[in-house]
């Protein structure tokens, strides 16, 4: 296994995505690292790389079909979120509804459709009704963190991938994809909020990631 060819894209000065390329250094010994940050997301075009795995934590980077084929095994994501969030915000969407329940997913990509192919694995952990954004932020990084080093030592052939999708097999992407723009909406503090303290608590991080009002068609962020 040692000998398998890794392809690693995860996102640049993260905690959790240093912790995997330590992780795989370790364990590893061809192992190509591509660090992104989240504006302007890094080409792949020109990349000769080929080899045996491709593996995404956390990057804002979307692979191309015909770059899916470099890899011999698989391309595999860790998804922030479990099944029933697809897209952009789920940590969001769980606190504002009051799930009890939130996770990551680790899933096969084989095309451009985002969060979409067979789900190889999903770690669950409670949500405390009192989690705000950056506690559960941080709860989820760090379980994508374990299921990453629990997951990929499991990737090693397209049989042993197959073994993890049959045991997967309850697990069912949402129809629903929310992307950044219904994301940025939900942001949107309205006149006719209903429940303003949680939509604060599910959206407000920093001075930097708020929610707001718009107010004479200009934006103003809650501090």
């Amino acid at each position: 296994m040692k000998n398998l060819s890794i392809l690693f894209l995860c996102r640049k000065n993260d905690r959790y995505s240093n912790l995997c390329k330590n992780f795989l250094s370790k364990n590893f010994k061809k192992v190509k690292i591509i660090e992104s940050k989240r504006f302007p997301p890094k080409k792949l075009s020109l990349l000769k790389w080929k080899g045996d795995l491709i593996l995404l934590f956390r990057c804002h980077i979307i692979l191309k079909k015909d770059f899916l084929t470099k890899a011999k095994i698989a391309c595999v994501n860790f998804h922030p979120s479990p099944p029933k969030y697809r897209g952009l915000g789920g940590i969001n969407y769980a606190i504002y509804n009051g799930d009890k329940y939130f996770g990551c997913t680790a899933h096969l990509v084989t095309s451009a459709k985002i969060d979409s192919g067979k789900i190889l694995d999903v770690k669950k952990f409670k949500l405390s009704n009192k989690s705000n954004l950056k506690k559960l932020l941080s709860k989820t990084h760090k379980n994508l963190y374990l299921q990453f080093k629990s997951i990929v030592p499991k990737l090693s052939s397209k049989q042993n991938i197959s073994l993890l999708v049959k045991r997967s097999k309850k697990y069912k992407w949402s129809k629903v994809y929310n992307n950044k723009k219904k994301l940025d909406d939900f942001y949107r503090i309205r006149e006719d909020e209903e429940n303003l303290k949680n939509k604060i608590r599910a959206t407000y991080l920093n001075n930097k990631y708020s929610p707001y009002y718009v107010i004479n068609n200009k934006i103003k962020k809650i501090n």
